[in-house]
């Protein structure tokens, strides 16, 4: 490889690396939702490879349709999570219940044509769906390789608030008065 080349690649490289970092920022945990739903993905895929060989299309789209279903669960869970904290209590209890049964209702039309149209297999869907449960468990293990890899910066120590320090100070203070 020439030395020409080599620095292309390297630039790529970095520009690949600042885009996930750039991703990662902006959605903080959610990236590592979404990377953890992918590998899930790809692991039902080998399975689905390995044991359901004869229907590989009907399987394997069904897979991925519910693979496609949780990310986008997931991308809706943050957006309604966002716009429920800009909210009071008792109206954003009753908004989430809202935005919660729009986003079931809309996996059961999707498992409900599925089922009708038989192109996709809607117990892999279902597979799929659980991706974001999987996801879920594996976020704290991928948000510290990433820190690892250099893509995210390590967490910050959390600092007492002032008040919270003055509080403390004054109980010691009363404390030993006694």
């Amino acid at each position: 490889m020439k030395l020409g080349e080599r620095q292309k690649r390297r630039d790529t490289d970095q520009k690949a690396m600042d885009c996930l970092k750039r991703f990662f920022k902006m959605c903080d945990s959610l990236g590592e939702l979404l990377v953890g739903i992918g590998v899930f993905g790809i692991l039902c895929q080998a399975v689905i490879f390995v044991f359901f060989g004869k229907k590989l299309f009907y399987h394997s789209s069904g897979l991925w349709i519910g693979v496609i279903m949780a990310a986008a669960m997931a991308f809706h869970m943050a957006w309604s999570l966002d716009k429920a904290l800009d909210l009071g209590a008792s109206d954003a209890v009753k908004k989430m219940r809202m935005y919660s049964l729009i986003r079931y209702g809309c996996i059961l039309i999707i498992l409900g044509i599925m089922m009708i149209t038989d192109k996709a297999d809607p117990l892999a869907a279902f597979a799929g769906l659980m991706g974001l449960k999987a996801g879920a468990y594996m976020q704290p293990f991928l948000h510290k390789t990433a820190i690892k890899m250099g893509i995210k910066e390590p967490d910050p120590i959390p600092q007492p608030l002032p008040e919270e320090d003055q509080e403390k100070t004054e109980t010691v203070g009363e404390s030993n008065v006694r």
